[in-house]
């Protein structure tokens, strides 16, 4: 059976920063902040390499799940040509930050369905996925184990569409993460709930 973990991208966008932590938590604290409420995040990816995101990612539990997000200069040829609609990661649970990127799995969801071409270049990254929606079905590329699914839905019946497409696309024996994107954490909440009620 698979499984799903939602997650939001971090940062958070100022105002939904300021609605979320509170207002004497220092800055270098907001990362353990949310940790503490929530098992996975999708760092930016012009925050994760940072001195900054290092430091406060040294003080988080080996439990929770991190996913990095790729700056286009950092892909691989040729799925370079899925940068203008992906949005990539590598997982990194309780590993090391990495250089390159190389050995890690590559999760990307494209914004349009890919092209024969771009399809040809994922497969020679077994370990990669791609998604891309069609409608309100999944559609699924690649022989990787884990899928990120981008998503724009806010109340629990859209919600919970989302995760009964995602996990049907999945098939068995894969890990999705469900991205929230520019979602409030009250909406990381609601996922995260509905998940749990769904059994995955």
């Amino acid at each position: 059976m698979s499984t799903l973990t939602p997650c939001l991208r971090l940062p958070l966008a100022p105002q939904q920063a300021d609605a979320y932590y509170p207002a004497d938590l220092p800055e270098e604290w907001r990362l353990d902040y949310y940790a503490n409420e929530y098992r996975a995040l999708l760092a930016a990816a012009e925050w994760w390499p940072s001195e900054g995101f290092a430091a406060q990612r040294a003080e988080l539990g080996d439990d929770v799940w991190l996913l990095l997000e790729r700056p286009v200069g950092a892909l691989p040829v040729p799925l370079t040509a899925l940068a203008p609609t992906a949005l990539v990661a590598c997982l990194t649970p309780g590993a090391a930050l990495p250089d390159g990127g190389e050995g890690y799995p590559l999760c990307l969801f494209c914004a349009a369905p890919p092209t024969p071409t771009q399809l040809a270049g994922l497969a020679t990254r077994p370990e990669a996925t791609l998604c891309w929606w069609a409608g309100e079905r999944l559609q699924v590329a690649g022989q990787g184990e884990q899928l990120l699914v981008v998503s724009d839905a806010r109340e629990p019946r859209a919600l919970r569409g989302v995760i009964e497409a995602s996990m049907a696309a999945a098939g068995e024996g894969r890990h999705v993460w469900l991205l929230l994107r520019d979602a409030a954490p009250a909406t990381l909440t609601t996922a995260t709930q509905l998940a749990q009620m769904l059994g995955y």
